[in-house]
């Protein structure tokens, strides 16, 4: 459903989907791990710590979760 616009959302515009969705009762739409990876991702990058988004990425690729996520300072 989201496939092209997947690529340019940011945070806010995911969450405004996953509200729409959630009251559309629509809630197979949603990918909250997705969503999780990238609060914490985004969270590790705000404290500057490398060694815990690099634990969040290790436990993604152990539950089989790639992203394509690209961490700038």
């Amino acid at each position: 459903m989201f496939e092209d616009f997947r690529n340019k959302a940011d945070f806010v515009s995911w969450n405004a989907i996953q509200t729409a969705c959630l009251r559309h009762e629509q809630s197979a739409e949603l990918n909250y791990h997705i969503t999780m990876c990238n609060l914490l991702l985004r969270a590790c990058v705000k404290i500057l710590s490398l060694k815990l988004g690099n634990q969040v990425r290790c436990n993604n690729l152990k539950i089989g979760l790639v992203l394509k996520t690209i961490m700038t300072k």
